[in-house]
């Protein structure tokens, strides 16, 4: 039985075994291991001159430089895998910064950002309604309120009125709803007794019509004439009025006067029936006498009777160019004779008005002509200012 050979011996042919010792297969250059059980064969390179433990120390060193390479690049795969995963979690805080968009959001929201435009025409139109609600609030507003102020001062009016009307010495019966013919024709009764029992003039005030407008002509009328009203003595008949006049009454009636019979003019309103002062007088603005014996060339208007006529004194050049009227006072027995041109708008109305009437009553302005060739009773015809004798 041969020897077991040395280590040195084993070093010097060129095989190194873990177990502890050498074989040999025929290859000086290369020392194998071999692995048996969890060994790993491993060949070194073994080059010239070299030591036994230097080659072993120059292949750790090596394998080792190798595993530092790897680590190194391992290490810096992972560090460029988690800056490229900060890199994409900061992208997405940015945008999710950027559309208002938290983490977590539920399913319906994350289209969100797809209908923002939608969104901003529904709260634009919101918007709209909202405007268009509070313009019609405030015109709604402004319409009461200025309604409020209107019933106030229609209401301050009426107050006025009332008070107005409690001032007055004399008032009418007021009528009443659902009122017969009887109680009609008793408040006219009323109204024509209460006028003709006034003892001044400051109490015509509450029974006659229109009394604010002809206060001054009370006053200018009473200034020439001396206040008298007759005695009633009856009242004959009471009738009521169509036409032009509806809402008036006329009564007949008998007074202590030199005309003893007489008519008077009613309006029925509101407070009762109310008398036509101005044609119970026939107010004019100057005595028809004093007018006649003039010798001025004012104008003034006078309640007259008219009548179509032809005055063979005629003191107008083309005489038949002319339309001549008959003008005739209640009570003075001096008549008056009117001209006025066929073709001016006064003459045709004039022409209608008194086509087939005799002592039409209506009110003429009239005034003498600068020279008068034809004598004093001819004048000529300023303006038609009303058919009749009332005034509305």
């Amino acid at each position: 039985m041969s020897e077991k050979p040395s280590d040195e011996e084993n070093a010097e042919e060129g095989y190194f075994s873990f177990e502890g010792g050498l074989e040999h297969d025929g290859d000086e250059s290369q020392l194998e291991i071999d692995q048996n059980e969890n060994l790993e064969e491993v060949r070194i390179y073994r080059g010239e001159n070299k030591a036994f433990d230097q080659l072993i120390g120059e292949e750790v060193e090596e394998v080792e430089e190798v595993e530092e390479v790897e680590e190194v690049e391992e290490v810096e795969e992972v560090e460029e895998v988690e800056e490229v995963e900060e890199v994409e979690e900061v992208n997405e805080e940015q945008i999710n910064n950027k559309y208002g968009i938290q983490k977590e959001l539920p399913i319906g929201l994350v289209l969100e950002p797809i209908h923002l435009n939608r969104k901003f025409n529904y709260i634009l139109l919101l918007k709209w309604i909202l405007t268009i609600l509070l313009t019609i609030f405030l015109i709604s507003y402004l319409i009461s309120k200025c309604s409020f102020k209107g019933n106030v001062s229609r209401e301050s009016g009426v107050n006025k009125n009332t008070l107005k009307v409690s001032s007055y010495k004399i008032n009418p019966i007021p009528r009443s709803l659902d009122e017969d013919l009887p109680q009609i024709d008793y408040r006219a009764r009323d109204t024509i007794k209460k006028f003709f029992a006034v003892s001044n003039r400051n109490e015509l005030n509450g029974i006659i019509r229109s009394s604010s407008r002809v206060l001054n002509h009370i006053e200018d009328h009473y200034s020439r004439n001396t206040f008298s009203i007759p005695k009633l003595e009856s009242i004959d008949s009471v009738e009521k009025l169509d036409g032009n006049l509806s809402g008036f009454f006329i009564a007949k009636i008998t007074v202590d006067d030199v005309f003893r019979a007489r008519t008077v003019l009613l309006e029925d309103t509101d407070r009762g029936f109310l008398l036509d002062w101005e044609e119970f007088v026939r107010y004019g603005q100057m005595n028809w006498d004093d007018f006649v014996k003039s010798d001025g060339n004012d104008a003034f208007y006078f309640r007259v009777r008219a009548t179509l006529d032809s005055n063979p004194e005629f003191a107008f050049p083309e005489r038949f160019e002319w339309v001549c009227v008959r003008i005739s006072d209640w009570k003075s027995e001096e008549d008056l004779y009117g001209y006025v041109r066929k073709d001016s708008d006064i003459g045709i109305n004039i022409n209608k008005l008194l086509d087939d009437e005799w002592e039409k009553e209506c009110i003429l302005k009239i005034c003498f002509p600068k020279e008068r060739k034809g004598g004093i009773n001819q004048v000529k015809i300023v303006e038609l200012i009303n058919n009749n004798w009332i005034i509305k």
